[in-house]
């Protein structure tokens, strides 16, 4: 599924209403919107700094060994594959917000920005520090005049509310997943339960 928010409406609103209308409308709305906002009042946690581009290095290595000893079943988040995923992808540039505590790498917040809008890709992990990272991309997008942010998961990630908290909206597209496991699988019974599984796009193979 897919969630927005959007953080200027003077580009929705020029569809319906003749351009200097329209700037005057976003004029007014948008200072409310920014005031309104749960991101305004959010009291950050970590320490946040901004990757342009991304670049991954042994702090992902080790915040990938640490989650990847807490579950059965996992997608490989380490450095060598996300520079192949993201650093070496010809298709679009990825920025990275970085989450820290006393220097070390907390998680972090995967995004790309593709006419005007941020796509973020992935968020990771799906912990308590996830908040500060939404509330980052946030604020990020309202500083480079981004008009929306945009989100892709699937329905089950724990993610979703977090951005919901934060004003995103559940939008009509969709898409669809399928995940499989042979009979003899260990892992069969964690791998066939959808709840289990908390895909972002980022995970998807283009």
């Amino acid at each position: 599924v897919r969630y927005a928010k959007i953080l200027r409406t003077e580009p929705y609103v020029r569809e319906k209403l003749p351009s200097r209308l329209a700037a005057i409308v976003g004029g007014i709305t948008d200072p409310i919107l920014r005031l309104a906002g749960t991101e305004t009042w959010h009291r950050r946690k970590h320490d946040i700094e901004l990757a342009s581009p991304a670049q991954f290095d042994q702090r992902f290595d080790r915040l990938f060994e640490i989650q990847a000893s807490l579950h059965r079943v996992i997608g490989v988040r380490d450095a060598r594959y996300l520079d192949w995923r993201y650093t070496q992808n010809p298709m679009c540039r990825t920025d990275a917000l970085l989450a820290s505590t006393d220097g070390e790498l907390s998680g972090y917040l995967l995004f790309a920005v593709i006419d005007s809008v941020g796509y973020v890709k992935d968020v990771f992990p799906p912990t308590a520090v996830a908040p500060d990272l939404i509330v980052a991309i946030i604020l990020e997008g309202r500083r480079r005049g981004l008009k929306a942010l945009s989100f892709t998961a699937l329905e089950t990630n724990p993610l979703i509310p977090t951005f919901e908290e934060f004003g995103f909206r559940l939008r009509p597209d969709s898409s669809q997943m399928f995940g499989y496991a042979p009979e003899t699988s260990p892992f069969r019974e964690v791998i066939q339960r959808k709840e289990n599984w908390f895909l972002t796009v980022g995970d998807r193979d283009v």
